[in-house]
């Protein structure tokens, strides 16, 4: 058997390599290295950016339908109630209901 002229070379190379490997399993967890990592933060920034528009979008839609309701009810003049109808016996707003117990 004849060895190579750079078998010892060959060698502190392989255990170089193993233990480089050996390290970046240590850590970076299961991936080998770390550019094979997927990066989640960017997904998390982006689904409390799109929470934040969603609940912006209802505050702003709640706001405006209150303030055309109050809008509304300012330009609709209030109904005047007529006394002298209600003791007539005409239209009257109330309805009145007798119950007899034997």
């Amino acid at each position: 058997m004849t060895i190579p002229p750079n078998a010892e070379k060959y060698l502190l190379e392989a255990d170089h390599l193993r233990r480089q490997q050996l390290s970046s399993a240590l850590l970076h967890g299961s991936d080998r290295t770390w550019r094979e990592r997927r990066r989640s933060w960017p997904a998390a920034v982006g689904g409390i950016i799109a929470i934040v528009v969603i609940v912006a979008v209802v505050a702003i839609v709640g706001a405006y339908q209150r303030q055309q309701r109050i809008a509304d009810e300012k330009a609709a003049p209030a109904p005047l109630h007529n006394h002298a109808q209600a003791r007539s016996g005409g239209a009257s707003s109330h309805t009145w209901s007798i119950s007899v117990s034997s």
